[in-house]
């Protein structure tokens, strides 16, 4: 039975590849809240109302300027035939009106990017054997900030300031503008986490960095000095993606579970604090795993049933 789960889980992620989560959640002014679920971008007011702004867009990560302004992209996959990608940048102004910035073009964006601090620098990563760290200034001038060889780097993050965190396979990392980088954090998902399972990284005002894990279903909390605290854990089917603080200090969380759903959920600064107690720190029961699991088992099965069919079906016809 342990077996037959783990093919059906795997089968299930084989078909839910092209889907990785997204990490998109920004905050306007406002307060308002916008977010990605890789087909629409949603705002969300600070009373919890919510409407599309845009659709039909596969953004996985998406930015927010002084004026406003909305920024992401679209990405599609051309099919097996082609084998190939295209993409589009688009923005929604403050106005309302959406315009296309970039594109359509074949391939990925690798030259433009919604990593960017409050002056409005462009912060991205060539990730070949050696890391190479860039910077577009404002007015147009691509600078390398580091170099450095890394093995599986991860999502990165902008602070406002033009401080940049990213992560490589279990470890939490920060690059200064003068290109010094230093490990922040070794493995703050613990040791059992695999490569690649630490997600969005976000700050606060007190510049604590937050990161998530999906794996351990953990918010954890870093401070400058390196200290970690877990400050909340997801429960059930939902891992935590991102996530964004609102104006009055509450945390707007970004959760994702194993069929590719997102929702957002507002978590009051009270509830946070008290969520940082270890003892209040929410347990995931068998139940819930079932409940998740089972139309996975039952969507799997079918596929496992008809390879099977088309399997004998072509023996029979052999013989």
């Amino acid at each position: 039975m342990k077996n037959f789960l783990l093919l059906c889980l795997s089968l299930a992620a084989l078909s839910s590849s092209y889907s990785h989560p997204g990490i998109g959640i920004v905050k306007d002014s406002h307060g308002n809240i916008y977010y990605t679920d890789l087909k629409q971008i949603w705002k969300v007011t600070p009373q919890g109302v919510k409407t599309i702004v845009v659709r039909g867009v596969h953004s996985h990560e998406i930015a927010i300027d002084a004026n406003d302004n909305l920024y992401g992209e679209h990405l599609w996959y051309n099919g097996e035939a082609l084998n190939t990608w295209g993409h589009y940048a688009w923005r929604l102004g403050s106005n309302g009106r959406l315009d296309t910035l970039i594109g359509p073009r074949e391939g990925f964006l690798d030259d433009y990017s919604f990593r960017r601090d409050a002056a409005g620098n462009m912060y991205w990563i060539q990730q070949w054997k050696t890391a190479r760290f860039k910077k577009r200034t404002s007015d147009g001038q691509v600078i390398v900030l580091a170099e450095k060889d890394l093995d599986k780097i991860g999502w990165m993050h902008v602070t406002a300031k033009g401080k940049i965190y990213f992560t490589d396979r279990k470890n939490l990392y920060q690059l200064d503008q003068q290109g010094n980088i230093r490990e922040l954090a070794e493995k703050p998902a613990g040791k059992s986490s695999s490569p690649g399972s630490l997600w969005g990284i976000w700050t606060d005002d007190s510049n604590n960095i937050y990161v998530a894990d999906m794996d351990s279903k953990k918010v954890i909390r870093i401070e400058e000095s390196g200290k970690q605290t877990t400050v909340l854990k997801t429960s059930g089917a939902w891992f935590p993606l991102s996530g964004v603080f609102g104006n009055d200090g509450s945390l707007w969380l970004m959760e994702g579970n194993y069929l590719n759903k997102v929702r957002v959920r507002k978590i009051i600064k009270e509830e946070l604090l008290a969520a940082s107690n270890p003892a209040s720190h929410a347990t995931v029961s068998k139940t819930n795993y079932f409940i998740w699991l089972l139309p996975i088992v039952l969507v799997s099965s079918i596929v496992i049933a008809i390879h099977l069919r088309n399997a004998y079906r072509s023996n029979t016809l052999s013989i």
